[in-house]
């Protein structure tokens, strides 16, 4: 059965400006644009991109949306982004002739409202040398108290291109569930498909090692994904990515 996206989201994104690609850029996919995002089970997650130079020049202004930063040289810079309740992902270009001195992280600061906890965990920046047909995520676990998110991204995917989700038992390699979602486009970003919590289907997947393999419909439409395990209590995340 065919699924569309099931969390509604707002997009973040680089200036539009640099939305086709300019060449003398590498295209980067910030999995996460930096944001504060509110969310269910009272969480609250402050995703911020950490630039560093390691060169012997400045940088001209790198930006996400409006947020920008100057980098000195031998300097580090943060971005930040606004107040949201649903954040997806964004384009980022660096120039091809830095880019083997300036690094990025994008880090998120995951707390839950009440509780005197937190915690940073660090989520993808993917390279466009890392999107395929398919990828293999590795010991995937569905247990009480975690939900369990899949995020899929596509470049430039055709219209009719679906995201295809089987959950294997690691040490069976029996096939336990499958399921087929749309990708929703967006401008300046790349596609979208996501489930929030495979905890939705059912008591089969729970409680043994997983191993969740995504394809692309087409052989021409490349894709990447990976998993978010989050503690309902906490608010605390793992993140697994493909292998």
């Amino acid at each position: 059965m065919k699924r569309a996206l099931v969390c509604a989201a707002l997009l973040l994104v680089c200036s539009s400006a640099l939305a086709e690609g300019p060449s003398g850029y590498e295209r980067m996919v910030l999995s996460v644009a930096p944001s504060t995002a509110l969310c269910a089970w009272f969480s609250k997650y402050d995703t911020r991109l950490h630039v560093f130079n390691d060169g012997d020049d400045a940088l001209a202004q790198i930006c996400v949306a409006r947020n920008c930063a100057r980098v000195g040289k031998r300097a580090a810079a943060t971005i930040s982004g606004p107040v949201t309740s649903n954040p997806l992902p964004a384009f980022i270009y660096v120039p091809r002739e830095v880019a083997d001195r300036v690094h990025l992280t994008l880090m998120v600061e995951s707390t839950n409202y009440g509780l005197a906890d937190r915690a940073f965990t660090e989520i993808p920046i993917i390279r466009e040398s890392e999107f395929r047909h398919r990828v293999q995520l590795l010991g995937v676990r569905v247990d009480e108290g975690f939900r369990v998110t899949v995020r899929v991204y596509g470049l430039e995917v055709p219209k009719d291109t679906l995201s295809v989700i089987r959950i294997f038992d690691m040490n069976t390699n029996d096939l336990l569930y499958e399921e087929i979602y749309g990708f929703q486009s967006f401008p300046n970003a790349p596609d979208v498909s996501m489930e929030c919590d495979i905890t939705n289907y059912g008591y089969k997947i729970k409680h043994r090692d997983l191993r969740i393999e995504v394809e692309s419909s087409r052989e021409d439409a490349r894709i990447y994904a990976f998993v978010s395990t989050t503690d309902n209590a906490t608010q605390r995340f793992t993140v697994i990515t493909p292998k």
